[in-house]
């Protein structure tokens, strides 16, 4: 077992995947490694990536000039994760030499094609964990607004840690 499927195995998103579902999906990352101070590219080529797990290693989320967060190893990142996405405002920096499973749009697109299932399945933990947000969300928007956004991290953050 490789470290992409550790990985994987461990994010608890993937948990309801069939077993050959996720060595299937742990085939799809791509590993690269950065050096201290190297931005983790948001693209394998054209293609962008839509999921990254940091392997080994500590990456840096900065945005709008605020360093926003660490993340640590087996934390992700990227469109498919709802912990950080990538945008125009966000850099992704290995803070110490790093190595990133990154999961690409194409791959995801014959993943999904290859195993329709697993993705319904994914699509359910998703949606689960959006039901759970929206009503901790609904509870303190009203009294505490700037919680909010602090506690929709936590709760995701818990799906998508080992």
């Amino acid at each position: 077992m490789n470290d992409a499927q550790h990985a994987i195995d461990a994010l608890p998103v993937f948990q309801s995947l069939l077993a050959a579902d996720r060595d299937a999906l742990a085939a799809s990352f791509v590993e690269r490694r950065y050096s201290n101070g190297e931005a983790v590219e948001s693209c394998v080529g054209d293609d962008p990536v839509v999921l990254g797990i940091l392997l080994h290693g500590d990456i840096e989320w900065k945005g709008n000039g605020l360093d926003l967060t660490n993340l640590h190893e087996g934390e992700s990142f990227g469109d498919l994760s709802t912990d950080y996405r990538f945008d125009s405002s966000v850099a992704v920096v290995a803070r110490r030499d790093a190595t990133v499973a990154l999961f690409t749009r194409d791959a995801f697109m014959r993943f999904a094609a290859a195993h329709p299932e697993a993705v319904v399945s994914l699509l359910r933990s998703f949606a689960t964990s959006l039901r759970l947000m929206e009503r901790h969300t609904l509870v303190c928007r009203a009294r505490h607004p700037g919680l909010v956004r602090t506690l929709v991290a936590r709760l995701v953050h818990r799906m998508f840690s080992h």
